[in-house]
């Protein structure tokens, strides 16, 4: 998803093939992705890439789109982390 919103506020883009997908982020956008926690089919894994994930919407999601003029979801980014907490997650 912050791959998405990231390709979508880099808009337009020339036509790439499927298997250029960075070249469709800009370097700060790539290194954000980069520094993702990796996923794993372990509960801790999948919590720690999750609250990434959550970190960099929050951040670099939010300033995607600002810069396009969108509204940031921010009564739905509420709700999840607070029932994220709720759930001790």
């Amino acid at each position: 998803m912050l791959y998405d919103v990231f390709v979508e506020s880099n808009q337009p883009l020339p036509a790439t093939g499927v298997k250029l997908v960075s070249a469709k982020l800009s370097s700060e956008q790539l290194a954000i992705m980069l520094r993702l926690s990796p996923v794993g089919a372990d509960r801790e894994l999948l919590v720690a890439a999750d609250a990434a994930i959550r970190a960099a919407m929050d951040t670099a999601g939010r300033a995607a789109a600002v810069r396009v003029g969108a509204d940031y979801p921010d009564h739905l980014a509420e709700v999840v982390n607070r029932e994220l907490e709720r759930h001790s997650l």
